[in-house]
């Protein structure tokens, strides 16, 4: 599975409380291609191990091309009309095949039996002749009348296939039993095979044991692969795993792909068990790299190897390369893990436009994780033009197999009417679905949906049991809402032990506000040991998200240093917190400035960040915004709009601006509120608000 980054909030409909995090990328995988799919997943290999797919049983297409080669080979006695091989080499010394069956037909027509077979053979694969099925099922029919087990074998292949005659299973697996009963090896296979799996013949797995022992004894690869897994799974025969892996590794030394691929694979997840015998894992390596050239499976376990780093070494690039082997053979995992490859930039250029269409492709073919992906894609008009309609229709198809997460997208989609009507009873139908398969993040939007009543009426038990569900899932905003209902004894009475236990659980998981909670649980904390070093650990986590209060009270932190040390860090976190519009910041930004503090003087400057905070409300800034406007400090004086934000400062409790107000003829706190401090930050920051000169 692959990361997926923070997708731009899509959903028309958002409540305060409902999806209020960008959660559409949470709920993706966030990893890894489909070691399947995830190289993050230790045995990637492991679905390879439990399938058990029906052979083929007439394997003869692939070595018919090279049988008179072979036939030729073997020598085969001739009558005195026609004695010895007839000489196959033409003038410049190649094999002249057509010389060879013209001397054939010759042979053949005068009874010759084994010319009859080599005839078959030529008009079969196109050697010496014209393809000519209905020839060679002529000439094999009447050396098989003869007794050549060869010849019975390929007239087999013949009725089999429906070569030069008609298709007939029957005649066929007739003339496969007495190829076999004939000693023809690979007939042997064949009959074995058909009575194990009951094609062509009536199942008989004690029958099938025999013929796929006497030709595996007599050394044929295939034969020795079945025999393994009877062994291995006790067909027809008592189960024996140590005869089963003789089998499987007589069958590899022999070359038979699956058996090379069944033991590499095993090989493969022993060492990741164990981490023992690297170099019969490696060597398994290689031979799935050899198996790959026509195995778009294979291709996409090799990428899947180099994604994660197991066993060879981590290759981005390497995996991105088998990924797009697989992808372009047609494999539905290949094209979507190839496509996260592309919409992450990782091991190749980021094409998210071209991800799409592997993502397409994949789903096209039904894989669930590309339906989701793609709907992503469309619903942000990521790299692709926007089509929430499309999206939807996808992920209603991912979630009618069940899948949690497009159950949990649907519900969104329905909750914010995104490419669909917007309904309520089905955004909570499908969000209570998710949940109940365990998807952290529906549980999380259900504990959200109960307490706010937005979708559903209030119910703050349900509520409650959801946000424990969602948090004890690793759902971090769960984990930190969690901490904070134990902070504040909402819903239970309050445990601040328990709280920073849930804070710190979110804070491992990189949530900002959950590190910046946990930092805090350092500082003043009942029940929690104090530790300055991890306070400013985390909230230093935290402040480089970008976390507005965790950078103040970095701030607050390093000025209150009484060694004094620490000012220009106190100056830097104060002005990223300002920066990003922390109100309390802005204000002692605007003091800083004011006073010289850690800066040079600069009125002007500091009646910027008090107007900064003050339009956010801050009592303190107002007051002091209207001594500037009031004064004529860091700019020109406007008695009018001073006396405007003294009168706010005052209707907020800022004693000193009633006191000035008076002065000069202002009533003052007109709304009766009670007097409070300019500020209420923590004292160790060295700053009151100084009497008006």
């Amino acid at each position: 599975m692959f990361p997926i980054p923070e997708i731009m909030p899509f959903f028309r409909f958002r409540p305060a409380s409902l999806l209020s995090v960008p959660f559409l990328a949470t709920i993706l995988l966030s990893g890894t291609p489909a070691v399947s799919t995830r190289a993050a997943v230790a045995r990637p290999h492991a679905i390879f191990l439990s399938k058990d797919n029906l052979p083929d049983l007439l394997y003869a297409g692939t070595i018919r091309k090279r049988e008179p080669e072979k036939a030729e080979q073997k020598n085969y006695p001739l009558p005195d009309t026609f004695t010895g091989m007839p000489d196959l080499s033409g003038p410049t010394g190649k094999k002249d095949w057509r010389a060879a069956r013209l001397r054939y037909e010759k042979a053949a027509e005068n009874g010759d039996l084994s010319a009859q077979y080599f005839l078959g053979l030529m008009y079969l694969t196109g050697k010496g002749a014209l393809k000519n099925p209905e020839k060679a099922f002529d000439w094999f029919l009447q050396a098989a009348r003869r007794k050549l087990p060869e010849a019975q074998y390929w007239l087999a292949d013949c009725y089999a296939h429906g070569r030069g005659t008609v298709k007939s299973d029957r005649e066929a697996m007739y003339w496969y039993r007495i190829a076999a009963r004939n000693g023809h090896i690979e007939a042997q296979t064949v009959t074995g095979l058909a009575l194990l799996y009951g094609v062509g013949l009536q199942k008989d797995e004690k029958e099938a044991t025999v013929w796929l022992e006497k030709a595996a004894n007599a050394g044929n690869a295939r034969a020795q692969y079945y025999l393994y897994k009877q062994y291995r799974n006790g067909t027809g025969l008592p189960a024996n795993p140590d005869t089963a892996m003789q089998w499987l590794e007589r069958s590899a030394r022999g070359g038979w792909p699956d058996a090379k691929k069944q033991l590499g694979l095993i090989r493969l997840d022993r060492y990741l068990r164990t981490k023992d015998n690297l170099p019969q894992a490696t060597e398994a390596v290689t031979w799935l790299k050899d198996m790959a050239q026509k195995d778009p499976k294979t291709m996409h376990l090799l990428g899947t190897l180099y994604q994660g780093g197991l066993i060879v070494g981590a290759d981005p690039e390497e995996a991105a390369r088998w990924y797009r082997r697989a992808a372009e053979a047609g494999d539905a995992n290949g094209q979507n893990d190839y496509g996260q490859m592309l919409f992450s930039g990782k091991g190749i250029a980021r094409n998210r436009k071209e991800a799409a269409r592997w993502f397409d492709k994949a789903a096209r073919q039904g894989h669930a994780e590309a339906r989701l992906r793609l709907a992503v894609q469309l619903l942000a008009g990521d790299g692709i033009a926007a089509d929430p309609e499309k999206a939807v229709s996808l992920l209603q198809q991912a979630a009618a197999t069940g899948n949690p997460k497009a159950e949990t997208l649907l519900g969104a989609a329905y909750a914010g009417g995104t490419g669909v009507t917007q309904n309520a009873a089905k955004a909570l139908y499908w969000f209570e679905k998710a949940a109940a398969h365990g998807e952290q993040n529906a549980q999380y939007e259900l504990s959200r949906i109960y307490q706010d009543g937005q979708l559903a009426p209030q119910d703050e038990p349900r509520a409650r049991q959801w946000l424990e569900k969602a948090a004890e899932n690793g759902q971090r905003d769960a984990q930190y809402r969690l901490g904070m209902a134990y902070r504040q004894g909402t819903g239970a009475n309050r445990n601040d032990g328990k709280a920073c236990e849930w804070f710190a659980k979110a804070a491992k998981q990189n949530l900002a506000a959950a590190q910046y909670a946990y930092g805090n649980c350092f500082l003043h904390t009942p029940d929690h040991p104090a530790d300055r070093q991890k306070a400013l650990h985390w909230l230093t986590l935290a402040a480089g998200q970008n976390h507005a209060a965790a950078q103040f009270r970095l701030a607050v932190l390093y000025a209150g240093d009484n060694d004094g040390k620490h000012g220009t860090q106190a100056l830097k976190w104060l002005e990223k917190a300002a920066e990003n519009g922390f109100a309390d910041a802005q204000y002692w930004l605007g003091i800083f400035c004011h006073d010289g503090v850690h800066v040079p003087q600069n009125l002007k400057t500091a009646r910027r960040w008090y107007r900064e905070a003050a339009l956010q409300g801050h009592p303190g800034a107002q007051y002091r915004l209207g001594l500037s406007l009031l004064d004529g400090e860091g700019g020109d004086k406007n008695p009018q709009e001073a006396f405007g934000w003294l009168e706010k400062a005052a209707e907020n409790g800022v004693a000193e601006a009633r006191h000035l107000l008076r002065q000069h003829g202002h009533s003052g706190n007109r709304s009766g509120a009670a007097p409070a401090p300019a500020h209420d930050w923590p004292e160790q920051f060295p700053r009151q608000i100084p009497a008006r000169p």
